[in-house]
């Protein structure tokens, strides 16, 4: 199955002048590797440390 990065959102970057997010530092919690999917939804193994809510599957909005 297709494999994607788990990344944990963390604390954003902002212009000092401006005060605009101008990124989101992300860290990598493991890996998810899809097992089974269909139309409406998928399942999969975790490697790596353990998720949390608010954690992105793939690359996180904001981030770099």
């Amino acid at each position: 199955g297709a494999e994607y990065d788990v990344m944990r959102p963390g604390r954003e970057v902002r212009d000092p002048a401006t005060g605009r997010v101008l990124r989101r530092i992300t860290t990598r919690v493991g890996t998810l590797k899809i097992t089974s999917a269909d139309e409406q939804s998928a399942t999969g193994t975790l490697t790596g440390g353990p998720a949390q809510v608010g954690d992105c599957v793939g690359a996180c909005p904001g981030s770099n």
